[in-house]
């Protein structure tokens, strides 16, 4: 308004600047969109409460554009994350990127630069009680260059993760333990487990 007053163009200038930076930076996000295809597994897939197993992330660009600039994150049992913070997704090619050399594409994306619109990620998980747990989706996160926009996505589905009672030895060697020093009738020294939660 003080623009228009007092014939000041200079100002004028500025403020559309200031109000089209935002406006920006929002389509820069929002046109740009997050194509990715999810793959999850645990290694091993049954663990014992108190022990350690290793999810295993695959994140594909399904896109035509690469993937650059993203952030990601696990979400844990019940919306919590088993990570600190998000971290960095190596840079994507597209499937633009499937053109071969020999000038063609296959269709299903294996061209010479297929293995660089996959990634693989690893981490270890350590729970600590028996149950079924349920880990997914990922979080992906963009922002725009100013760094005022900031967009997510939740990308892939749940895989569950069964985690089973802590197993613990009885003292002693058996059942000559626990019969007072008699072995068992058939001559074995077999050892019996208790489970623990």
């Amino acid at each position: 308004m003080v623009s228009f007053s007092e014939n000041r163009r200079d100002l004028l200038f500025i403020a559309l600047l200031l109000v089209s930076v935002p406006i920006v930076a929002g389509l820069s996000v929002a046109l740009r969109p997050v194509r990715v295809r999810v793959g999850r597994d645990f290694r091993p897939n049954l663990v014992s409460a108190g022990g350690q197993t290793t999810e295993l992330l695959t994140v594909e660009n399904v896109g035509v554009q690469p993937l650059s600039g993203v952030r990601w994150r696990e979400t844990g049992p019940m919306g919590t994350t088993p990570m600190p913070r998000d971290l960095p997704l190596p840079p994507l090619s597209g499937l633009g990127g499937a053109w071969g050399r020999s000038g063609g594409w296959d269709g299903f994306g294996e061209g010479p630069d297929a293995a660089a619109r996959t990634v693989r990620l690893e981490f270890p998980l350590a729970p600590h009680a028996r149950g079924r747990y349920e880990y997914g989706p990922v979080v992906l996160a963009r922002s725009d260059p100013f760094g005022l926009v900031m967009a997510r996505w939740a990308v892939g589905g749940r895989h569950e993760l069964v985690v089973t009672p802590r197993v613990t030895p009885l003292p002693g060697r058996g059942h000559a333990s626990m019969l007072g020093g008699e072995k068992p009738s058939n001559g074995s020294d077999c050892s019996t487990r208790i489970r623990t939660s």
